[in-house]
């Protein structure tokens, strides 16, 4: 309250109790009502002056800075990773797309951004594109690995197709020949 008042009045959110007078928070801190101390966003967080709480980081982001004034201290995830928590306080909570499928924009949100490889590629754990097929191996789409093809089956594209009826072939053949 002030001088002279006859009222004490409880400071209300986003501002603190300071001998007798309530002043506001400063950006990056927070207070409920009836504080006497603003609190520090926490990483992951932000906030504006006078506010009585923190904003989350949006999903594909994250933050390891405490105090933070505004969204510009959000870290989008990088490539080959997506992040689907709001409020991420770390890159660790960035998970990797999985083998087989990549990602090659920044600030992800899903798993469903992660696009799976096409046939005749491959990729491992959070890359950002897929990598083509040694000569004479094959893959199918969403392939972690190349194989070369079995007998009985011939190279074509990038995938390994079964020979037709009285035909075959040898190990890592390109054509199937006939019986």
């Amino acid at each position: 309250s002030s001088a002279g008042a006859t009222l004490c009045l409880a400071c209300v959110p986003g501002e603190r109790l300071d001998s007798g007078e309530c002043l506001s928070c400063d950006a990056g801190k927070y207070s409920g009502s009836a504080a006497i101390i603003c609190e520090e966003c926490e990483p992951g967080k932000y906030g504006r002056a006078e506010r009585d709480g923190c904003d989350s980081c949006p999903q594909g982001t994250y933050s390891t800075s405490t105090r933070a004034t505004d969204s510009d201290t959000c870290i989008k995830c990088v490539e080959g990773r997506y992040g689907g928590a709001l409020g991420a306080a770390s890159d660790v909570q960035c998970n990797s797309c999985a083998a087989g499928r990549f990602s090659e924009q920044t600030g992800r949100t899903s798993v469903d951004d992660c696009i799976e490889c096409n046939a005749g590629f491959y990729s491992g754990s959070g890359d950002t594109e897929c990598s083509p097929c040694a000569e004479g191996k094959a893959s199918s789409g969403g392939a972690t690995l190349c194989l070369a093809c079995v007998p009985g089956e011939r190279l074509d594209g990038g995938e390994c197709l079964t020979c037709d009826p009285g035909k075959y072939s040898g190990s890592a053949a390109v054509i199937c020949v006939d019986c």
